[in-house]
């Protein structure tokens, strides 16, 4: 993400606070050498227990999603910069086995500015990136599902507990329009006994088109997609038009 991150961790309230201090610190020194002190004065910790199994699931399938979302020119399963790609995965595992290599101590300081990590020595690089498999609990995130196909399943189909989450966090989350599609076709079926959005009528269509906007931030074009009505009916709704 350009703006925030998103971690699951594991450990005490303290540990995972000194954790957050370091990645602070360590962004603070690369941003000041390239010359944007000051870009993390708003930057600050939120996070929340984890309590139960689906809720751990949702977690993961959240992050591991959140990348693809923001950059469509990538899959879920090949953005560069997270660890799904390598989730039941055998091919990528043996990937990342035959390529890895540690960086160097000139590589650690160029990245982060710093002295202090000169010592960590567990972390792989793989194609000029810290490489996941090296400093993510992988079999311990695929053990919360019950096998490769209830992850992918969940990854790609699980868009409520992702909507829940992002409330829960105060984040804006969005969807493709075959996702928007799928979850506004069984609403209108269940509420209408139409499943096809664009045949409901008109003030059926306004209902929805709230639900899409308040519930799943969607767009106004994927609004007028998805109803398949006109930027000027959207207008004259009580909906604020996006920005």
């Amino acid at each position: 993400m350009s703006n925030h991150l998103h971690f699951t961790l594991t450990g005490s309230e303290y540990t995972i606070k000194e954790c957050f201090n370091q990645i602070h610190y360590y962004l603070s020194r690369y941003f000041d050498k390239t010359g944007r002190r000051g870009i993390l004065k708003k930057l600050e910790c939120k996070y929340r227990a984890i309590m139960t199994l689906p809720e751990a699931r949702n977690v993961v399938v959240y992050n591991n999603r959140n990348g693809f979302i923001v950059h469509p020119e990538f899959s879920p399963f090949s953005y560069p910069w997270g660890a799904n790609s390598f989730y039941f995965s055998p091919m990528a595992m043996k990937y990342y086995e035959k390529c890895k290599r540690p960086f160097t101590v000139r590589e650690r300081r160029s990245i982060l500015h710093s002295h202090l990590a000169d010592v960590v020595d567990n972390v792989m690089a793989l194609d000029g990136f810290a490489a996941p498999p090296s400093f993510c609990a992988l079999a311990l995130g695929e053990g919360l599902f019950r096998d490769a196909s209830h992850y992918f399943n969940m990854i790609s189909r699980s868009i409520e507990g992702q909507k829940d989450i992002a409330k829960t966090i105060g984040e804006s989350i969005f969807y493709t329009d075959d996702e928007l599609y799928r979850i506004i076709s069984a609403s209108c079926k269940e509420r209408f006994g139409q499943s096809s959005p664009s045949l409901i009528p008109g003030e059926a269509k306004i209902e929805m088109a709230k639900v899409l906007r308040f519930d799943y931030n969607a767009s106004d074009k994927q609004i007028c997609r998805m109803l398949r009505i006109s930027p000027s009916v959207l207008a004259q709704t009580i909906i604020p038009k996006k920005k």
